[in-house]
């Protein structure tokens, strides 16, 4: 199945406008668990309930509302949104370029993987070589379902990679959680510390490129699993995570 676009619209710098999509990057692996009641596995579902009233209300009577003060909202409308949209809703404007490497990744927010739109193969593969030669990332602007971003634009494999970013004033500083003085660090403790450093880096390398599953859920799950085809289990891609070949057969992490 082709992967399906989250944005469509162009990256523009200058006279320079290239037709883009953008996708997601990630895709994370996670065990998604149910609410469901004991007696009879019925899955469990929520009302939307008026607390002054506490009755059920229906959709058409919901809006939004935003406090500007304590106990004191005002009403708002999808045409109040719509007046309010912001512009560039279908660009990515780069303002700056500037080296990777000098971006703190304190403000790396997702990270979103951008194709060509259909005929635009070739401006996307020159604009793909020329950050490529000049190894810098691209820093503007772009909206996505009516809010803006600040965004990173990179070449990750041969393909552009757009990071969102976080604005300055949304990261704290780390002033905040330090002590007023941190104590004086002695050579021989910090030679010490370096040599863990240097002995854990290729483990953890491995660990990253691998992913690593807890062991704890897994084990819980298996206890109260009784019966379960394991082969069968093994070949559902969503179960992969709980389930290992070892000796060339399928084995549960537990």
């Amino acid at each position: 199945m082709a992967a399906r676009a989250l944005w469509t619209g162009s990256i523009t710098f200058g006279l320079v406008n290239v037709p883009v999509r953008i996708f997601s990057a990630i895709h994370e692996h996670k065990l998604q668990f149910h609410l469901v009641h004991e007696k009879d596995d019925g899955p469990i579902g929520y009302e939307k309930i008026c607390k002054l009233e506490d009755k059920p209300v229906d959709n058409d009577e919901i809006v939004k509302a935003y406090e500007y003060k304590k106990g004191e909202l005002v009403h708002l409308t999808d045409e109040d949104f719509e007046a309010v949209q912001v512009e560039g809703q279908h660009t990515i404007d780069l303002e700056d370029f500037v080296p990777y490497e000098e971006i703190d990744p304190t403000f790396f927010a997702h990270t979103y993987l951008i194709g060509p739109q259909d005929g635009a193969e070739k401006t996307y593969a020159l604009l793909v070589r020329v950050m490529e030669e000049s190894g810098l990332a691209g820093i503007g602007k772009f909206v996505m379902r009516n809010r803006q971003y600040l965004g990173c634009l990179r070449v990750r494999d041969r393909a552009l990679t757009l990071e969102q970013l976080y604005f300055a004033d949304e990261v704290d500083p780390p002033s905040g959680v330090l002590p007023t003085r941190l104590p004086a660090v002695g050579k021989r403790e910090l030679d010490m510390a370096l040599n863990l450093i240097d002995r854990d880096e290729t483990a953890s390398m491995v660990a990253l490129r691998r992913g690593a599953y807890t062991s704890v859920p897994v084990a819980t799950i298996m206890q109260g699993v009784k019966r379960v085809d394991v082969d069968a289990l093994y070949d559902e891609k969503r179960y992969r995570p709980l389930v290992r070949q070892v000796d060339g057969k399928p084995m549960f992490l537990y």
